[in-house]
């Protein structure tokens, strides 16, 4: 009996450690002021700053910290900080929220604002990243609400306030999402009309609160999404079912269209329970499009590794 339970506590310790160990290492990001960062590997970030290009003082690796609480991961950059990164990293004495893909990394602080956003500018620099509304009016046909609080539809394309989010009761089974997003106005505003553009949500999934971690588990997250797309000019449906993995950190989800001049609709049809409510929870849902042609065959980085991408 006290072998089995020591290898069951051996195993959730190598499962506790192979969760914690997945790192953004690889990534590069770029941002303003300019401070860039660049993830290596053994727990080391590289801060490029711009303003000290041609100085010693231009390229410093760094050591950080990663800890994951309640499945949301939170960063400390520790050293000899550059001047311009002083005041967001302050030699560990902060710890921020991090959410990350290759596109972008965002630090939010426990009282839920944006802190900084760093941005690969390689990848975005012929594409167009918002977290703004990506369509003309938006209906839930389930909102949760709670006394004065109300968890709308709205919640989540607001990039700088992750202290709310968009919540449905009884895991949002049978409820729907409708954009629509067909009005001419958004069509005319659009530089991707090309049949090699190519359009992304990026869903964070969940109630990603980084002062209350506890509430991202305490919900229900979305397991299986499905998403029907309608071409109001071709009177045609396309269906696409997304699994979406019970993580924080924000997925991708690509379609090969693009969504301006449809009608989207967005329903819930698994989830991962919550442990304490039933609510099912989505943080944000954001758009990004570009042309396909960027992300095919971009080398990222030089032999010596340093990011290919210019420094302007």
């Amino acid at each position: 009996m006290m072998t089995k339970f020591l290898c069951i506590c051996i195993g959730l310790i190598l499962l506790t450690f192979s969760v914690a160990a997945q790192v953004p290492k690889g990534y590069f990001y770029m941002a303003t002021p300019p401070v860039y960062l660049y993830f290596l590997e053994g727990w080391n970030v590289r801060l490029l700053d711009q303003t000290k290009e041609g100085t010693d003082e231009f390229s410093k690796d760094v050591k950080y910290k990663l800890k994951r609480r309640n499945g949301i991961d939170f960063i400390r950059i520790y050293g000899k900080l550059t001047d311009n990164a002083h005041d967001i990293f302050e030699n560990g004495k902060k710890e921020y929220a991090l959410l990350y893909t290759q596109f972008f990394c965002m630090f939010i602080n426990k009282n839920g604002t944006l802190q900084a956003e760093y941005r690969n500018s390689q990848w975005l620099s012929e594409g167009t990243f918002t977290s703004e509304k990506w369509f003309d009016t938006v209906n839930a046909t389930n909102e949760v609400r709670e006394e004065n609080t109300k968890y709308s539809v709205e919640n989540i394309f607001d990039g700088k306030n992750f202290t709310s989010c968009f919540a449905m009761a009884n895991n949002g089974i049978g409820e729907k999402v409708v954009f629509d997003n067909t009005q001419k106005k958004q069509q005319d505003n659009s530089a991707f009309n090309t049949d090699t553009d190519f359009e992304m949500l990026i869903l964070i999934s969940g109630f990603v609160h980084p002062g209350k971690p506890q509430l991202y588990m305490e919900n229900s997250r979305p397991k299986k999404i499905k998403f029907t797309i309608h071409n109001p000019v071709l009177k045609k449906n396309t269906i696409k079912i997304v699994e979406v993995q019970d993580s924080p950190q924000p997925q991708i989800i690509e379609f090969d269209q693009l969504l301006l001049g449809k009608v989207i609709t967005m329903e819930i049809l698994e989830v991962y329970p919550g442990t304490k409510y039933s609510d099912v929870c989505i943080s944000k849902l954001w758009e990004f499009h570009n042309r396909r042609s960027i992300l095919e065959n971009k080398t990222m980085f030089t032999d010596e590794g340093f990011p290919t991408a210019s420094w302007n």
